[in-house]
């Protein structure tokens, strides 16, 4: 199974922060625009959302003299098998497939689909960044 990685400014935060506040960057803002303010004020929307460390990493590289808006790019697969790693876990962990297909919002066939693939090749989709997620 490929190994896709977090593009752009969502992979350099979760290099430099940590994957979770990274994959919520994304699944938050994916596809659009964020503005960047020039200065991490605290209960700021993105302190809510990322946690104040992620907040300040974004402030310290775009934020400048003004703010800046910076695009966030989508990286559907990586949101994908971060959701299907989160499924085999709790598959593993007890939860039967049609419990896991009403959490996530899924058929019972696609989070089956989702724990074969886990079980079929080494799953390991963001390598040791991924393990951040699990700690």
């Amino acid at each position: 199974m490929s190994q896709p990685r977090l593009l752009g400014i969502p992979g350099d935060l979760a290099e430099d922060v940590g994957l979770a506040p990274a994959l919520e960057l994304v699944r938050w803002r994916g596809g659009r625009r964020l503005y960047v303010p020039k200065s991490a004020q605290p209960g700021h929307e993105i302190e809510r959302r990322l946690g104040r460390e992620a907040f300040a990493w974004l402030v310290e590289r775009f934020g400048g003299h003004n703010g800046r808006t910076v695009p966030i790019p989508k990286c559907e697969r990586a949101l994908m098998l971060a959701r299907d790693a989160e499924i085999v876990e709790k598959h593993e962990n007890g939860a039967s497939a049609s419990e896991l297909a009403e959490e996530y919002g899924l058929s019972q066939r696609a989070v089956n689909d989702a724990i074969r693939r886990g079980r079929e090749a080494e799953y390991d989709p963001q390598g040791e960044l991924f393990e951040q997620l699990r700690a």
